[in-house]
């Protein structure tokens, strides 16, 4: 009887600690005196000890435990006090019964310890943790109920961390949908809304530096600034809403370049480090961003004090940065940022050496978000390479080895292919690094693991695990098991509504995911640590890249924006052999691969089928000429030549070469390269062309044969819904089968036979296949390029969830089936690409568009071949299909039209030429002959408004540079082709936004505008230049000098390096020097055109930084708008020849610095 009384009287005592410590809290939380949470931390320790173990008071006095434990760390930020909450949590979630009233609070409040800990340590796991029990939380709260806001807010936080970490949209999508419901649910005026109004904000400018839009930006200043103002004078949270206010600003300035908004952005930020206390944990963020703004200053107005500041904000944010905090990255980065600056105004070598110590600390630390660290890396990169001083081999083997952990299999594909845009020029710029270090096996090496990411995972998740297998049979079936896992969810996409119903599910869809990731990570580790195994699906090394030339050498061709070079690996050659080819570019690349696009897009071949006669039109023609001799003269020949296969006659039988290009490259048909005005200057002539995506794809050599038990499926859709009908696939299929009757088993699906399901399942029972249909190429998500079969579309998604085992030659008969998203060259992502994944190991595909009748007649070769031979592999398929085409030729020798399939083992042909008769085709010399007679006939750019008279003019000049007899037919109609090729293509920016881009080219638009209208009042503008005066024109040829200087400084702001110099030579700084230079110019109007052009021409590859000055001086007189558009306009075909030139590299000059770390605090909800 005593012992119970004792028991009912320590319970008393607890639950009046427990009271006691809610109202210590709620007083701090009130007045934010730190006594006051000690005292509320002491009170639940003592209602924790008093309460007996199995009470149901229990949970609720560990939840407030863990609560006032977390309240301490973001006061004091002691780590201790973090794991102290999360184990009070854990305790009180595992003592609560399901359906207990108090689940949901319990499992807010441990999601929000979870969400510390992730922010504190960056390990991803705690933050899965988090949203699980977030979710669990809200999924738990029924409508209406007064926690659904704060609960919102928690899980709304949670997914705005993991698209920090991670970059997946809908997680950022989720976020916003989270705060604007909690926002909504919550009344004007209560105590919380500055705190849910923040979080809405860090959304938004979350999304505004995603996307890019302009209004998601100005919601996220609308709702800091709300925030703040709600906030009364004094409270904690009063720096955190600053700061964030302040960064806000900053992104503005960056968009629109108003000053106002920087001042404004130094004087928040500035205000939210006053108010916060030494020690506080938020502390190096502001400092950081405060650090940002003050850079920007500087570098709009040059003044060295905000330089200095900027350095010493920097230096005090990484100083009071903990070591393995997640934000230690991004301090070192601040600092390499401000160490470049000061290197570029000084130059110190010791301001350049801090800077790359900075990237490489900020590339290699182990904490932090992976995409940051590889964007700090390719800066590394960048910088080291332009200067020359420091070799920046190891800043690109960094990037490398980042690559796989911000590419991770985690993420669905579609999420891989977006992120995979930040890393496009990472291989290229990689490989000519080693190259430029003769370090042509590491070249290669890097080539191959910086290229086709994406679809390396892919196979990485379908290797046989034979070997470990017969060693480990546990471990296999483990991994074997996770990678079959993981290829079908990385491909399944996820819901981003917030409908409670299906929210749970497509969060668990994810969080298996990337589960799975890690796991399967941590199984290869384990692997590789057991003997024999050490490089287990390791990047494959060069040594045995070397091993891939089965049956010919392998070109790998790397496409870089200063030259081309090729790695050539030959049969039985340990050695990489390197052969530069300088006079090809990326931007030639792109150039010919526009010029290819417009040629089949005006003969109207752009499917199978289809073969419109286009109505005539004033636009020039487009010729596929041009550009196979370009790649005959610039890439083809070279490498024949380095081999030997162009001394003497052909051999024969012709050998095989298989062709690996890189970045646009890959789009053009290097098997087709030919000077066709000459009879024997084609590559045809000389070997058997094939491709590969990769070197190692080779590696998996497996010969395949068609034998009696063999089975070959064939598809044909002559009569797709809602696609043109294709009559020629029957005659296919017919001819198919006769050759197929006395070589193994046939099968055909046809018509309503055809579905997608039916597809998929009969291919997995045959060898063979044969798909004689149509296809398209999804531009927006690669992934849905496929196939139209009668109930829909056989997609790539669909046949990478397949891994079909032991098949032989897939013949895809259908448009563009090869090719790829041009935004990732580098990514084979195409349906090709997608039959060899899927284990397809020789495969025909196209390149463009195939014509219906054509089809047959080279099935029926390729057929007729291959089945006689019984074999493929080796080589067999691209020599069935050369000679295929071979006969298509001689059978359409009057037709220069002729083009067939082309992709890995294959072959193909293109001879379609428009040369330009009489004369024949023009060379380069000649062509540049016909641009500079007709700009000195009319230096406007417009020589499609010469008349007769004129073009007689331009003729003879022409002839007589060129000492050729060309007609006045055909130098105009030259002319007008590269006029018209050029018009309205500006030099590429890369500082411009989206929205930016917009702007600019809506302003170039207008001034194309005013151009036009000003050819009325021309007769006019001739009087008023005839009465200048001698005055006049020596005061225009002075201010035209200043503009030569003004532009000679922005093209070139590397030249006093050496020296100190005035931070107004940034090029993004001279904008209104530019302008005003111009403007005076132009008062006198006697600008040297010529001269300009030419200094303009002799900096080219710095057009597009002058991109920005030109926007400014749009605003300047009439001529001065004619003279910049002109350039546009009459300076392209010189550019042209120019950019081909390795050019000089220079410190690079970021336009945009990392995002500015905000903090945001997820609230616990203690019970009181």
């Amino acid at each position: 009887m005593i012992e119970g009384v004792r028991k009912e009287t320590s319970q008393e005592d607890a639950e009046q600690w427990n009271e006691r410590g809610c109202s210590q809290l709620m007083i701090y939380q009130d007045s934010w005196r730190l006594d006051e949470l000690e005292k509320a931390v002491e009170c639940f320790t003592r209602a924790v000890t008093l309460t007996p173990e199995g009470h149901p008071g229990m949970p609720i006095c560990l939840d407030n435990l863990g609560s006032s434990y977390t309240d301490r760390y973001r006061r004091l930020g002691e780590l201790a006090d973090l794991e102290k909450s999360i184990e009070c949590n854990n305790r009180a979630v595992a003592l609560t019964p399901e359906g207990h009233a108090d689940m949901p609070l319990h499992l807010g409040n441990l999601g929000s310890s979870y969400t510390d800990r992730y922010r504190r340590l960056g390990e991803l796991a705690d933050l899965e943790k988090s949203i699980e029990c977030k979710t669990r939380a809200l999924t738990l709260t029924s409508e209406g109920h007064p926690d659904m806001p704060d609960r919102l807010g928690n899980l709304g936080s949670s997914y705005s961390d993991r698209y920090r970490r991670l970059g997946e949209l809908s997680d950022l999508e989720k976020s916003i949908e989270c705060f604007t419901r909690a926002v909504t649910l919550t009344s004007e005026g209560h105590p919380v809304m500055p705190d849910r109004l923040g979080s809405l904000g860090l959304s938004y400018t979350d999304r505004y530096r995603r996307l890019g839009e302009l209004t998601d930006l100005e919601k996220s200043i609308e709702c800091f600034t709300r925030a703040v103002i709600l906030t009364s004078e004094g409270h904690p949270h009063m720096p955190f809403r600053l700061n964030n206010l302040g960064t806000s600003y900053l992104d503005l300035y960056r968009r629109l370049g108003e000053l106002t908004d920087l001042e404004k952005s130094i004087e928040c930020t500035t205000r939210a480090v006053t108010l916060t206390s030494e020690g506080h944990p938020d502390m190096p963020g502001y400092l950081g961003n405060l650090g940002a703004s003050y850079t920007d200053r500087y570098r709009r107005l040059g003044e060295l004090a905000d330089l200095e500041k900027a350095i010493k904000c920097n230096s005090r944010a990484l100083t009071l940065t903990p070591d393995g905090h997640p934000d230690i990255s991004a301090q070192h980065y601040y600092c390499a940022r401000s160490f470049l600056y000061q290197y570029q105004r000084s130059g110190a070598p010791a301001d350049l050496h801090s800077s790359l110590t900075s990237f490489r600390a900020a590339s290699q630390l182990l904490t932090g978000a992976p995409h940051h660290k590889f964007k700090h890396a390719l800066g590394w990169a960048n910088l080291a390479f332009a200067q020359h001083c420091l070799s920046p081999l190891e800043a690109y083997q960094t990037a490398i080895d980042l690559l796989p952990q911000f590419i991770w299999l985690g993420a669905t594909s579609k999420q891989r292919y977006q992120d995979l845009s930040t890393a496009k020029n990472l291989a290229s710029g990689a490989c000519l690094t080693a190259i430029q270090s003769s370090q042509h096996s590491l070249a290669l090496e890097w080539l191959e693991h910086a290229r086709c990411v994406v679809w390396s995972q892919s196979l990485m998740l379908r290797s046989p695990l034979d070997q470990l297998r017969l060693s480990y049979p546990s471990l296999a079936t483990k991994l074997d098991s996770i990678a079959n896992q993981l290829q079908t969810l990385s491909i399944e996409g996820q819901g981003s509504q917030l409908a409670t119903s299906s929210l749970l599910s497509a969060e668990q869809a994810g969080r298996q995911r990337r589960s799975l990731a890690m796991d399967y990570q941590s199984l290869l580790t384990e692997t590789r640590q057991l003997a024999g195994f050490e490089g287990f699906l390791q990047p494959v090394k060069a040594d045995a890249l070397l091993s891939a030339a089965h049956h010919g050498p392998i070109v790998v061709i790397n496409c870089h924006k200063d030259q081309c070079d090729a790695l050539i690996i030959l049969p039985h050659h340990s050695q990489v052999r390197h052969l530069a080819l300088p006079n090809f570019t990326e931007q030639k690349a792109r150039r010919a691969l526009s010029d290819l696009e417009e040629s089949l897009r005006q003969k109207g071949l752009r499917q199978r089928g289809v073969s419109l006669l286009l109505k005539p039109t004033r636009r020039p023609e487009y010729s596929m000429g041009p550009v196979l001799e370009s790649l005959w003269r610039d890439i083809v020949h070279p490498v024949l030549d380095c081999l030997g296969y162009t001394h003497g006659t052909p051999r024969q039988p012709l050998p095989h070469i298989t062709w690996c290009p890189t970045g646009p490259l890959s789009f053009l048909p290097l098997h087709a390269a030919g000077d066709y005005s000459q009879p024997c200057l084609r590559v045809f002539h000389y070997v058997i062309s094939s491709y590969t995506p990769t070197t190692s794809a080779l590696l998996a050599h497996t010969p395949s044969s068609l034998n009696r038990n063999s089975r070959v499926l064939a598809i044909g859709q002559a009569a797709t819904p809602g696609c043109n009908p294709l009559p020629g696939t029957i005659q296919e299929l017919a001819l198919i089968r006769a050759h197929a009757q006395n070589m193994g088993e046939y099968t055909q699906l046809t018509g309503y036979q055809a579905t997608t399901a039916a597809v998929l399942d009969a291919m997995e029972h045959h060898d063979w296949v044969h798909l004689a249909c149509h296809a398209h190429q999804n531009v927006s998500d690669p992934t849905k390029s496929g196939f139209y079969l009668h109930d829909g579309t056989l997609d790539l998604s669909a046949i990478n969830r397949r891994s079909f085992k032991n098949k032989g030659l897939a013949f895809l008969s259908a448009c563009q089936t090869a090719t790829g998203d041009d935004e990732l060259p580098d990514e084979a992502i195409h349906l090709a690409s997608g039959m060899l994944m899927a284990g397809y190991p020789s495969v025909i595909a196209t390149m463009w568009s195939v014509v219906d009748e054509d089809a047959p007649f080279v099935a029926d070769k390729v057929y007729a071949q291959l089945m006689k031979d019984g074999k493929i592999g080796n080589g067999e398929a691209g020599r069935a299909l050369h000679d295929a085409v071979a006969g298509l030729r001689e059978k359409r020798s009057n037709d220069n039209t002729v083009h067939a399939p082309s992709v890995e083992n294959t072959e193909n042909e293109l001879s379609d030429i428009d040369s330009f008769a009489p004369g024949g085709p023009l060379t380069d010399k000649e062509t540049n002959a016909c641009l500079t007679a007709t700009v000195t006939y009319n230096p406007y750019g417009q020589p499609y408004k010469l008349k007769g008279k004129a073009w007689q003019a331009v003729t003879e000049a022409v002839n007589k540079d060129t000492r050729r007899q060309l007609s006045t037919d055909t130098i105009k109609r030259k002319v007008n082709t590269c006029i018209k090729l050029h018009t309205g293509k500006l030099p590429p920016r890369t500082r411009f936004s989206g929205g930016e881009s917009q702007i600019f080219h809506s302003q170039i638009d207008h001034i194309r505008g005013q151009i036009e209208a000003a050819e009325q009042k021309k007769a006019e503008k001739a009087e008023e230049r005839s009465v200048r005066t001698e005055r006049a024109e020596s005061a225009g040829q002075a201010a035209c000098q200043a503009a030569l200087e003004t532009f000679a400084r922005a093209a070139n702001p590397s030249r006093t390096t050496s020296t100190p110099s005035s931070p107004s030579s940034d090029p993004l700084n001279l904008s209104d020097q530019i302008a005003e230079a111009l403007n005076n110019a132009n008062q006198t109007e006697h600008l040297r055109h010529n001269e300009l052009l030419d200094a303009l021409h002799t900096n080219s590859n710095q057009v597009a930084q002058l991109a920005k000055s030109m926007e400014t001086a749009a605003q300047a007189q009439l001529e001065t708008t004619r003279l910049l558009v002109g350039f546009i306009v009459q300076g392209s075909s010189q550019l042209e020849q120019s950019s081909e030139a390795p050019s000089h590299h220079k410190p690079p000059t970021p336009s945009s610095e990392a995002p500015p770390r905000k903090r945001r605090a997820t609230r616990a909800h203690p019970s009181v």
